[in-house]
C-alpha cells in the first residue's frame, strides 16, 4: 500500500500554528515568517513589519518595518496598505507624501478596508492629497457610516 502524498504547509501556516501554541517558540516564528516573505507572501511581511515596527521579539527597527510593509502593500494586502497611508500621512519612518497616502488609502478601499472608506472621506473633505470637494467627501463618508465606521 502506498503512502499518501506528503502536504506541503505554508511557512506562513507553520508560524501561525506555532505562534498559536501555549509555549510559543518566537525564533521558530520569526524564521517561517521571514522564509514566507522571501516567496512573496504579503501576509507574512506585514506580520513582520508590526514586529519590526514595535520591537516585538527583535529589535525595533522602523527602517526594515517600513520595507516590509511597502513589500506588503505590493501584494495588495488591505492591512498593509492602510499601514503605509498612515505612515504617508504622518510622516512616520517616510517622507510626508499626502498623495501617496491618498493613494494608499484608495487602494486598500478598493480591496476591502472599511477604515480606509473613512479616510477617503476625510481626504476628499478637507483636501489631504487630493482636490478638497465635499459633495464627493459625503458620499464616502456617509457609505463608511454605513458599514459602521462613525469617527
Amino acid at each position: 500500500m502506498a503512502s499518501p502524498p506528503r502536504v506541503e504547509k505554508s511557512h506562513y501556516a507553520l508560524a501561525l500554528r506555532e505562534a498559536r501554541t501555549q509555549t510559543p517558540n518566537y525564533q521558530l516564528v520569526l524564521r517561517n515568517l521571514s522564509a514566507s516573505v522571501r516567496r512573496g507572501d504579503g501576509r507574512a511581511a506585514w506580520a513582520l513589519y508590526t514586529w519590526y515596527r514595535d520591537g516585538f521579539k527583535v529589535e525595533k527597527n522602523l527602517v526594515h518595518a517600513i520595507e516590509l510593509l511597502k513589500r506588503a502593500a505590493d501584494t495588495g494586502l488591505p492591512e498593509a496598505l492602510f499601514d503605509l497611508a498612515v505612515h504617508y500621512e504622518c510622516a512616520s519612518g517616510v517622507r510626508r507624501n499626502l498623495r501617496e497616502a491618498f493613494v494608499c488609502y484608495l487602494r486598500a478601499a478598493l480591496v476591502g478596508n472599511t477604515q480606509s472608506i473613512h479616510e477617503i472621506g476625510r481626504c476628499y473633505y478637507y483636501g489631504i492629497g487630493v482636490r478638497r470637494d465635499r459633495k464627493i467627501a459625503v458620499i464616502w463618508l456617509k457609505r463608511a457610516y454605513e458599514l459602521g465606521i462613525h469617527d
